[in-house]
């Protein structure tokens, strides 16, 4: 097997070797290393890791109890001004026992002026893209549901 065209060491700010993949714990920066090309040509490497920029806590807009079939409500999600112009993805899931819980639905919204909003309707999780005409007996039958949601990054 052919040796590659460089050899790295990865040392931590007090110039001792570290394993490869651990960040320097003192140091800022994350990582620093020295790469060299094939002439033995040294390369100075920083690698800065980027901030977590976090959404703050989702909530409905429309605070109630319970929601009627048929209901526009609105989510909301606050972000800090780095996130501004970015995309989220609002995941709602159902529950009708409060212990299993499954997608509902993914609404996408757009992060301006601090906050990203999205409007839902509300329909009982018995009517669905596939079965968008349950069977009267179903519909009487259905235990009421649990929503709830909670915000992403979107790619």
């Amino acid at each position: 097997m052919p040796k590659p065209p460089f050899r790295m060491t990865v040392r931590g700010s007090g110039g001792r070797a570290l394993p490869f993949g651990r960040p320097d714990q003192q140091s800022p920066e994350g990582f620093r290393f020295t790469v060299a090309d094939p002439d033995g040509t040294p390369l100075r490497v920083v690698i800065v890791p980027r901030p977590q920029e976090r959404l703050g806590e989702a909530r409905w807009v429309d605070a109630r109890d319970a929601f009627d079939h048929g209901d526009l409500v609105r989510m909301r999600v606050e972000a800090p001004a780095g996130l501004e112009g970015r995309r989220i993805s609002f995941i709602v899931e159902h529950s009708a026992d409060g212990a299993a819980w499954s997608e509902y639905e993914v609404v996408a919204a757009v992060i301006e002026s601090g906050a990203a909003e999205a409007p839902l309707e509300v329909h009982h999780p018995v009517f669905s893209r596939h079965n968008p005409d349950p069977h009267e007996d179903d519909v009487a039958a259905a235990p009421p549901a649990r929503l709830r949601f909670h915000a992403e990054l979107a790619g």
